[in-house]
């Protein structure tokens, strides 16, 4: 599904394998499994302590109202 891809932030990726589940006849999964190459724009990027402190905060507080 996404093999060759190149996803912004975690790279490209490239397929490994794939695992069939099968609960009942009316639930049913696949597990995909692929392994990531970071690309070079995580080195470009690079973060100031203020903007580091902001985004721990975004986090956390996403976080925090998802449980809700």
């Amino acid at each position: 599904m996404f093999n060759k891809k190149k996803l912004t932030g975690i790279g490209d990726l490239e397929f490994l394998s794939a695992q069939e589940k099968v609960l009942s006849d009316e639930y049913a999964a696949v597990c995909l499994k692929y392994i990531a190459y970071h690309g070079g724009e995580d080195k470009y990027y690079e973060t100031t302590p203020k903007h580091e402190e902001q985004l721990q905060k975004d986090f956390w507080n996403y976080r925090e109202n998802k449980k809700e």
